[in-house]
């Protein structure tokens, strides 16, 4: 089976997705974003994927190059990239399914509404057969974007949980303590809450735990100026496992977060959680006072109070929230993403495709 992944940036947790598709047998071709990525991440040269440079082709050669390579089905990363948009009709037009992924939540805003609209008379009919979602709130949003039950997949986003969930053996060999934050240094991440909230923790509550903030972004001098913070820039898969290894349990205060594949990879490592109301993952992968907590948007005082709460824990309550947490994100995993993926093209009359080995 060939896929065509039209892409905007990869990151490093969709090459365990990849992965899963190659051992089912499958030919992948990736157009990703070259020249306006966030980080430095580079796909692996081993990885035996046929790669694109989005930067080098031009919205013509996109749709010559899809036709001319005659896909099973393809995926589009969500509409941002408009230059893909003639490639998907094309294909549409020929009987190919055409999924568009995103992991934007339903919020209801007049933008979203409009965007609905436009969508259940142009988008979906012209460009895309079905939706590939993250989670429940990504469903919601697809529903009104005109997706039928039967046209939207779930397991969109995955952490790379073969690497992630062999953290929590480790954990429980040492004492872990400090608070985890990882993802960009913006105000739209809650940073600046984070580090408001973190301030009332030490001089106000008299929380001893320290805090290490990983990744790189506007607020980022900020943090580095700050008492008792550890900056850590962007680090690759493996760094992060081994920073979940010693930490006592993982932040995200996003004032919107649409999913947020961290906390996939930190439940999965076995750290108990402190979520926003704005993160997207939250439905999902937290029962708040069952693996961890969670605290209003924007709102430092109550993440202090959440992080001092966290740190009076007892070391076997905190284990047992990230036992909890471990056995939540278990239940999305690289190989299901991919096989949610390549159910679709089963469904495609003719299509030949050979299980993964077991």
């Amino acid at each position: 089976m060939r896929i065509l992944y039209l892409h905007s940036e990869i990151m490093p947790y969709h090459v365990p997705v990849f992965r899963s598709f190659l051992a089912a047998g499958c030919e992948l071709h990736v157009m990703r974003w070259t020249r306006r990525n966030i980080t430095p991440y580079q796909l692996p040269s081993s990885l035996p994927v046929t790669t694109y440079d989005r930067e080098s082709f031009s919205t013509r050669a996109i749709t010559d190059m899809a036709r001319a390579l005659r896909p099973d089905i393809v995926y589009i990363a969500g509409w941002q990239d408009l230059g893909y948009l003639p490639a998907a009709m094309a294909l549409r037009r020929s009987g190919t399914p055409v999924v568009v992924g995103f992991d934007d939540q339903w919020l209801g805003r007049l933008r979203q509404r409009a965007g609905a609209l436009l969508s259940r008379f142009v988008l979906r009919p012209l460009f895309f057969s079905h939706a590939w979602v993250a989670g429940p709130r990504q469903y919601a949003f697809a529903q009104r974007l005109g997706f039928r039950d039967d046209e939207i997949i779930f397991h969109l986003l995955s952490a790379d949980t073969r690497l992630f969930g062999a953290v929590p053996e480790r954990r429980l060999a040492r004492a872990t303590t400090g608070f985890l934050y990882v993802g960009a240094l913006r105000r739209v991440k809650g940073v600046d809450v984070l580090l408001d909230a973190y301030d009332i923790y030490r001089k106000e509550l008299g929380g001893a735990w320290t805090l290490t903030c990983v990744g790189s972004g506007e607020l980022a001098e900020r943090v580095a100026r700050c008492p008792d913070i550890h900056h850590v820039g962007f680090s690759d898969q493996d760094a992060l496992a081994g920073l979940a290894e010693r930490a006592g349990a993982f932040i995200l205060p996003s004032r919107l977060d649409q999913w947020g594949v961290v906390v996939h990879e930190f439940a999965a490592a076995g750290l108990p959680l402190i979520l926003s109301e704005g993160v997207g993952a939250a439905p999902q992968l937290l029962i708040p006072g069952y693996n961890g907590f969670r605290v209003r948007n924007a709102d430092p005082a109550d993440l202090a109070v959440a992080m001092r709460r966290m740190e009076l824990s007892s070391e076997g309550e905190r284990q047992a929230m990230g036992k909890r947490s471990t056995e939540l994100a278990m239940a999305i995993n690289p190989e299901m993403s991919a096989q949610s993926f390549l159910s679709l093209a089963r469904r495609k009359p003719g299509t030949v495709f050979r299980q993964a080995n077991p």
